[in-house]
């Protein structure tokens, strides 16, 4: 990571925090740390540290693993979560993995901690990653479907036989009618068509997909108020993807 690695450590002895800690060194980690031991301090720390990862004991006096885990899913779901302990039993560490927790490492065994550690923290990089991009899809789709309302532009993909497979939002608006009542091929698409364009339109599109070439054409298309819109449609076939 480009920034120093932010440790939030929930453990109730210094004895077992130094151990972990020194283990992490050893490894050669650049990182800062926080020891906490209550539930206050840790929902403090989450917001004012900003870990990077929350490695975790089980069992505390004051606090425990299983809450601490199911307050950091709660607000901090992309966070690695570890818990180190030298009681957990495997039926409950399988429980915790199944509540959120990333890996469990014991405490007689620690040098299982740095390798798990540095694995979480990449898988954790790769899911920001991805939601990253998906918001990023959803605020390009968002924009396009905008930019068409503004435009008054719309697009419908067809199937080979050319029945309409998917259209935008702005298509139905455009002719006028309710998505259901929206035509379901380019031969109902046909029919809203003034009859003088009917032939021009059919030859156009025969034409671009025998070519595989882009074709524009205009025609006047009866919306279902029943006055005539002019169009400009662009048909072009859908590139396939290796």
């Amino acid at each position: 990571m480009a920034e120093q690695l932010r440790i939030l450590l929930v453990e109730d002895s210094p004895n077992d925090a130094a151990l972990v800690l020194r283990e992490l060194t050893r490894g050669g980690l650049d990182f800062q740390s926080r020891r906490l031991q209550t539930e206050s301090d840790f929902r403090r720390e989450l917001d004012e540290f900003q870990p990077h990862l929350v490695i975790s004991d089980f069992s505390m006096p004051q606090f425990s693993g299983r809450k601490a885990l199911a307050i950091a899913r709660e607000s901090h779901a992309d966070i690695p979560f570890i818990f180190i302990s030298g009681t957990i039993g495997e039926n409950v560490a399988v429980d915790m993995m199944k509540a959120g927790a990333d890996d469990y490492v014991m405490k007689n065994n620690l040098a299982r901690l740095l390798p798990a550690l540095k694995r979480e923290l990449r898988e954790a990089e790769v899911r920001r990653g991805r939601r990253l991009a998906e918001e990023r899809l959803r605020e390009s789709e968002a924009g396009l479907h905008r930019a068409q309302l503004m435009a008054k532009i719309a697009h419908v993909i067809t199937g080979p036989d050319g029945s309409f497979e998917r259209w935008s939002d702005t298509l139905p608006q455009l002719t006028g009618v309710e998505p259901a009542q929206m035509p379901r091929s380019t031969r109902e698409w046909l029919d809203l068509l003034h009859p003088d364009d009917r032939e021009r339109f059919r030859a156009t599109a025969i034409e671009a997909a025998r070519a595989g070439t882009r074709k524009d054409v205009e025609y006047r298309l009866r919306r279902a108020d029943g006055a005539w819109s002019r169009v400009r449609q662009v048909i072009e076939r859908e590139r396939d993807v290796a």
